[in-house]
């Protein structure tokens, strides 16, 4: 059997939890996940994917 893909936060959870203006919760919208392999979201943690590249490929994803 194959592997489900992994969910990548593009703000990270921890900074949600440190604002005082938002909420745990808020780190789980949409517009703040990406759906990757394991490869790349190893990739997206480590700063080899940047953050605008996968946003942008949320709001393309969106307008189609």
């Amino acid at each position: 059997m194959g592997r489900n893909p992994d969910v990548h936060h593009i703000t990270p959870v921890k900074w949600f939890i440190g604002s005082d203006n938002h909420t745990r919760e808020d780190a789980h919208y949409l517009e703040n996940v990406v759906s990757l392999c394991i490869s790349c979201h190893r990739k997206a943690e480590f700063g080899k994917i940047e953050s605008d590249f996968l946003k942008s490929q949320i709001t393309d994803e969106e307008s189609n």
